[in-house]
Order: structure tokens, then C-alpha cells, then sequence
């Protein structure tokens, strides 16, 4: 005789009042099967689902004419966004290349309260490519970074 030992995570527990499992053994040497369902009850508030989600990080871009057109250097660039994490957020920060843009201060976020962080800095452009980056760190420990990419013409090359 051998026992199996089957751990099952829920996405949603809270959509569900129980969980039926419906489970299908076969005996290998005699090629029986059975086929059972077995109803558990569901106590959504106090079970984890165990599944780590990485916050959620979206920008905005300035008007129409950024999309279609490089940026000029000597023009401030402002940088909009939002970090979301339904488990709380931990930290964010937003660098241009190595500068570091913004952060939220460690001691103005109590863990877990901070659900959602606007991001509104002002960058100032090299010529070419920039590279803008957020990074964020939920309270759970889950850090994710994004990467978006800005070209920038020469100063006084304004837009065509």
C-alpha cells in the first residue's frame, strides 16, 4: 500500500465558497480505476495562494508628439507613472542611466500600507538614447524593474 500526497494552490480562493476536487487512480498492476470527487470547504480569508505578484509598473507618455518624434535635449522631459502591488510596496525608484530620479523615502512608507506610488520627475536629456528604468519592491519581497527607452536630439534641433 502507498499513499499520495496532492497540495493544491487556489488563484482566486475568494471566488469559490468550496473547492471539489475531482481525482481519477489507476492501479498499475490490475489496470482498476476509480474516479472520486472530494468537496473541501473554503475559508478564503485565511488561506495564501502561495503565487509571488510582481508590482505592477505603468508610464505615461507626454502627448502625441513624443510618440511620433525624438525629444530635444534642451527641452526638461517630464517623467509620469504609477507602481501598483495589491500586497503593499516596499520601495520605488526610478533612475535615468546611473542618476537616480526618484524614490520614495524608506520612513514615509509603513510596509504593506502604500498600494499604489505615483512617479512625476523631470529628467533632464543626453543626446540619443536614454534609458528611463523603474524599480519596485513589493512588501512580500517581489522586485521587478522595467526599462523605457527616450532618443533625444542634439540641443537646438528642436522637432521637425
Amino acid at each position: 500500500e502507498s499513499a499520495v500526497t496532492l497540495r493544491l494552490r487556489l488563484r482566486s480562493p475568494e471566488r469559490l465558497k468550496q473547492v471539489v476536487v475531482r481525482m481519477r487512480a489507476r492501479d498499475k498492476r490490475t489496470g482498476t480505476a476509480s474516479t472520486f470527487a472530494l468537496s473541501l470547504p473554503n475559508n478564503a480569508e485565511q488561506s495564501d495562494t502561495g503565487w509571488l505578484i510582481p508590482p505592477m509598473v505603468s508610464m505615461q507618455r507626454p502627448g502625441l508628439a513624443a510618440l511620433r518624434r525624438s525629444v530635444s535635449s534642451d527641452v526638461a522631459y517630464p517623467v509620469l507613472g504609477k507602481v501598483e502591488s495589491d500586497d503593499g510596496l516596499d520601495s520605488v525608484e526610478l533612475f535615468l542611466g546611473r542618476d537616480k530620479l526618484f524614490a520614495t523615502p524608506p520612513q514615509t512608507l509603513s510596509l504593506s500600507s502604500e498600494r499604489r506610488i505615483d512617479i512625476a520627475a523631470t529628467a533632464s536629456l543626453r543626446p540619443g538614447p536614454n534609458r528611463l528604468r523603474v524599480r519596485a519592491k513589493s512588501s512580500r519581497g517581489v522586485e521587478v524593474s522595467r526599462s523605457f527607452w527616450v532618443t533625444a536630439e542634439p540641443k537646438g534641433g528642436g522637432q521637425r
